[in-house]
């Protein structure tokens, strides 16, 4: 189903600062272990926007739309219901808001597993987290929070074979130190080439990713971040039945 999205570029209020490399990837610290960035890409006509976090000092939530008397909601009305300093689109739908694939909260398995071979769980248990084709029950039964998507994008440091697909993307993956990082394009590219941006290390012009889950993308990418002073959106026309939110542990 082909939507036209409407992108909003970043308000960025004064006193933020942002360094720059000379590969047009801009970053800032919005708190302790956490950071907002983009990545201008000259060669594509889109833009990957990210926030990168520690689960040291943040946490993951699957925020349900049907947990607030909706099917589904937008990413800034998600993070308006529950205080979350950033939310995204997570999993796939079906054509009556239902969120298919496997969805954790807080311990408790809100959706189950999802058999199609492709798709893969990003999982968190504690303050580690992996992606994994496929975790077993008595593995999930140990995970306070999970989502279920795919393809997988990076694998070890590793861009798989993709087949080839151009439309807005979003992705949630993890880097060589632990972090988080949840990621949004701002336009289209193929998904060949997000895979790529998301895999490259910093000084090579990409976001550094050891591992990376592909999240439903297209018309429902969305990504919403108010932090402090600073305030970001990738709007979408389409609401989701779920998405993932971060919240500070304090």
């Amino acid at each position: 189903m082909k939507k036209k999205l409407l992108f909003l570029m970043p308000l960025v209020l004064v006193g933020l600062f942002f360094s720059q490399s000379k590969t047009g990837l801009s970053s800032q610290k919005l708190g302790k272990n956490l950071e907002y960035g983009v990545l201008k890409l000259k060669e594509e006509k889109a833009q990957l926007h990210y926030l990168r976090f520690s689960l040291e000092d943040y946490q993951l939530r699957a925020i349900l739309a049907k947990d607030y008397g909706s099917l589904s909601l937008s990413s800034q009305e998600m993070a308006q219901k529950t205080q979350a300093l950033a939310v995204i689109n997570a999993n796939f739908f079906d054509e009556n808001r239902k969120a298919m694939g496997l969805i954790i909260d807080q311990k408790k398995i809100k959706n189950p597993l999802h058999p199609s071979s492709w798709w893969a769980s990003f999982l968190v248990a504690g303050k580690k987290a992996l992606i994994q084709l496929k975790p077993n029950p008595q593995q999930l039964k140990k995970q306070d929070f999970a989502v279920q998507a795919g393809p997988r994008l990076v694998i070890a440091g590793q861009v798989p074979k993709l087949k080839s697909h151009v439309s807005a993307k979003s992705a949630i993956g993890i880097d060589d130190t632990g972090k988080i990082v949840i990621v949004a394009t701002q336009g289209q590219m193929d998904i060949r080439d997000f895979a790529r941006y998301l895999s490259l290390s910093k000084k090579s012009g990409g976001l550094g990713l050891k591992h990376a889950l592909n999240l439903d993308g297209g018309s429902s990418t969305q990504l919403y971040i108010n932090s402090g002073d600073f305030n970001f959106e990738i709007p979408s026309f389409i609401k989701v039945p779920v998405g993932i939110g971060v919240f500070s542990r304090k």
